[in-house]
C-alpha cells in the first residue's frame, strides 16, 4: 500500500516563497494557479528536498532557468586565469536566485527550509554566506594553514569563508564555495533521501528514456502498464521496445519502436502525444518508493485521453508507493483529474491552488480541495486555475 513520504509541506525562504504551508498532502497532488505563483518552484523544492540539498541539484535548478553564469570553470578557456576562490565568488552571485528576495550574500547570510510541517526531523535546512568551516589541515589552502594551532588538525571557529551549510536529520555538512564551483557540486554522501524523478515540459531525452526503459524491460507488470497507457491513444499496439543501430547502440542512439499491425514502427511516427505519454509512464515507473514530479502534465495530450491517464497514474502510484506532484493550466486536465480521483479505489488525490494573498500580494498561499470539494468546483464550473 502506498504511504505518504511527505504528509504536509513547509517551504521557507526558497524562490518566491517567504513562507508557504500546505497542511495536508495526498498520494497524488495536482497544483494549479496563475503564472508566477510558484507551481514549478514547489516541484523544485521537493526535488531539492528529496536529494537532501545536494549542491549539484541546486546548480542543476539554476542552470535550467538560465540563472548560472558558469558551467564548468575548469574547462572554460577564458577563465583559466581565475583562482578557485574567484570561481566561488562568481557562484555566490548565482546562488542567491535560489533564496527568497534574492539577497546580497556578501552583506547577509541567506537561509531556506523545506520539509514536513510538524516533523522537525524531516526538515532540510540550507544556509549560504560567510560561515565557519571545519577543515582538515591537509585540505587547507595558502595562508589558512598559518591560522592553525600546531597542536590541532582542524580549525572550526577562526576560519570563515563563503560556504553552504546543509542540515538534515541532525547532520550538518559545510561546503566552501570554491569547492562547489570546481567540482560542480557534490556531497560526501550523495544517496538521495528518496528516489525522485522530475519530468519537465520538454519531456525525456532519448538517453534518459532508454535508461528508464532498461529499468523496466522484461518486467511483465511494468511492460503491461506501458502498453495499457499507450493503448489509450493507439488501441492496436501489440508491443514496444527500444532499439538502436548496431554495433554502437548506445542509450543516446536508441529509440522506441512499437509493433502495430504486425509492422515495426518508430513511436515518433504516431505523434507527439505518444511520446509524451511514454515519458510520463517511464518516469512514473522509475520513481518507485519515491517522488514523481511533472510540470504541465497535459502537454500534447488530448482531453479524451486524460481521464484514463489519471486513473492509471493513481493505480501505479498506489502500487509502487510513489507520491505524485503535477502542475497544469488546463481545465480539461483538472476535470479529468476530478473524475479519476472520484472513482479511484487506490491512491487518493487532491487539488492545490497557489494564489497571492489579497492582504499582501507578495505572499503566496495554498488552498487545498478534497475530492468532494473538487467535484463541486468542476460541476459548478468554478474557476480555480
Amino acid at each position: 500500500m502506498a504511504t505518504l513520504h511527505l504528509d504536509s509541506l513547509h517551504i521557507k525562504g526558497f524562490r518566491m516563497f517567504e513562507q508557504l504551508e500546505i497542511p495536508q498532502l495526498q498520494h497524488v497532488n495536482l497544483l494549479v494557479g496563475r503564472n508566477n505563483t510558484g507551481k514549478t518552484s514547489v516541484l523544485e523544492a521537493i526535488y531539492l528536498y528529496a536529494h537532501r540539498g545536494n549542491p549539484a541539484i541546486m546548480l542543476e535548478l539554476l542552470r535550467r532557468r538560465g540563472e548560472i553564469s558558469i558551467s564548468n570553470p575548469r574547462r572554460s578557456p577564458r577563465r583559466d586565469d581565475l583562482h578557485p576562490d574567484e570561481y566561488g565568488q562568481e557562484l555566490l552571485d548565482d546562488l542567491r536566485y535560489i533564496f527568497c528576495h534574492r539577497p546580497n550574500i556578501r552583506e547577509q547570510n541567506a537561509k531556506l527550509q523545506i520539509g514536513a510541517i510538524h516533523t522537525a526531523a524531516q526538515v532540510l535546512s540550507i544556509q549560504l554566506g560567510l560561515l565557519p568551516i571545519a577543515r582538515a589541515r591537509t585540505g587547507l589552502r595558502r595562508a589558512q594553514v598559518e591560522q592553525l594551532d600546531p597542536d590541532t588538525d582542524v580549525i572550526v571557529d577562526d576560519l570563515r569563508e563563503y560556504a553552504m551549510a546543509i542540515e538534515y536529520a541532525g547532520r550538518e555538512r559545510s561546503y566552501p564555495l570554491y569547492i562547489l564551483a570546481e567540482r560542480g557540486g557534490f556531497l560526501d554522501d550523495p544517496t538521495p533521501l528518496r528516489r525522485c524523478v522530475f519530468l519537465r515540459t520538454a519531456g525525456l531525452s532519448s538517453g534518459i528514456a532508454a535508461e528508464f526503459w532498461d529499468e523496466v524491460a522484461l518486467d511483465q507488470e511494468f511492460e503491461a502498464y506501458l502498453l495499457e497507457g499507450l493503448r489509450l491513444i493507439e488501441p492496436e499496439i501489440e508491443a514496444i521496445a527500444f532499439v538502436g543501430d548496431l554495433p554502437s547502440a548506445t542509450r543516446v542512439g536508441r529509440r522506441p519502436i512499437i509493433r502495430l499491425g504486425g509492422q515495426r514502427i518508430p513511436l515518433g511516427s504516431t505523434g507527439e502525444g505518444m511520446n509524451r505519454l511514454l515519458g510520463i509512464l517511464l518516469a512514473l515507473l522509475n520513481a518507485r518508493d519515491g517522488f514523481f514530479l511533472i510540470d504541465e502534465i497535459e502537454i500534447g495530450l488530448h482531453y479524451t485521453v486524460q481521464v484514463e491517464m489519471w486513473k492509471l497514474i493513481l493505480a501505479i502510484a498506489h502500487r509502487l508507493n510513489v507520491q505524485v506532484f503535477a502542475t497544469t493550466h488546463s481545465w480539461d486536465c483538472l476535470k479529468a483529474f476530478q473524475h479519476a480521483t472520484s472513482v479511484s479505489t487506490a491512491a487518493h488525490g487532491q487539488l492545490i491552488r497557489l494564489q497571492r494573498r489579497r492582504s499582501d500580494p507578495s505572499q503566496i498561499q495554498a488552498v487545498t480541495y478534497t475530492a468532494e470539494e473538487l467535484q463541486v468546483v468542476t460541476q459548478g464550473d468554478l474557476e480555480v486555475r
